[in-house]
């Protein structure tokens, strides 16, 4: 007898590079989710600071965080609260700003001392640093913030540091500049300097 069939062997091989090939997709396919989940939030955070920038030209503040960083309130800047990864959006501000106007912002912006009171920013190795008037953050995939982000020292990795499975907050940072560029009329402002 000639029958042509299968063996089980021929089978069973088939079965694992089917089930191999099937693997490969999946992970694809999470691996996709995943850069479209950070992408999401990068650009959630990124409005949230356009906003805040917009709050602040109208309103000469921006509302307060007690002593470092906060959960942001969905209706503080008319953005949505939670990063693609359903985790709370945080916010820590300069204290400067909290009790400021609209008529008296931008020289609190140039006068003010830019290392009291304000968050920092820091390099990796935590040897360059920077103030800025707001940080906004997401604890990224992991849903905890990293060492430095969690601290309660209001020192905040950088928004350009590398992204990595062990530092996975997403940052975005307010600076001085963006904000005094958005909001001050500097023709104005050099006349009642």
């Amino acid at each position: 007898m000639n029958k042509k069939a299968f063996s089980l062997i021929e089978l069973a091989i088939v079965i694992i590079i089917m089930a191999i090939i099937v693997g490969g997709f999946l992970n694809s396919g999470k691996t996709t989710l995943e850069k479209k989940r950070i992408e999401d939030t990068k650009t959630t955070l990124e409005n949230i600071k356009q906003n805040m920038i917009s709050y602040i030209a109208v309103t000469g503040n921006i509302p307060s965080t007690i002593n470092g960083k906060e959960i942001l309130e969905a209706d503080t800047f008319g953005t949505k609260d939670l990063d693609s990864f359903g985790m709370p959006i945080y916010y820590d501000v300069g204290t400067q700003f909290v009790s400021s106007d609209d008529s008296n912002i931008c020289k609190i912006l140039t006068d003010i001392n830019h290392t009291a009171n304000f968050p920092q920013m820091t390099d990796e190795s935590n040897t360059s640093k920077y103030s800025v008037v707001a940080v906004i953050l997401s604890s990224g995939k992991n849903k905890v913030f990293d060492d430095i982000n969690n601290d309660g020292n209001r020192t905040y990795y950088m928004k350009n540091n590398s992204y990595s499975e062990n530092r996975d907050d997403l940052i975005e940072e307010l600076t001085y500049y963006e904000l005094i560029n958005s909001i001050c009329n500097f023709a104005d402002f050099n006349h009642t300097r």
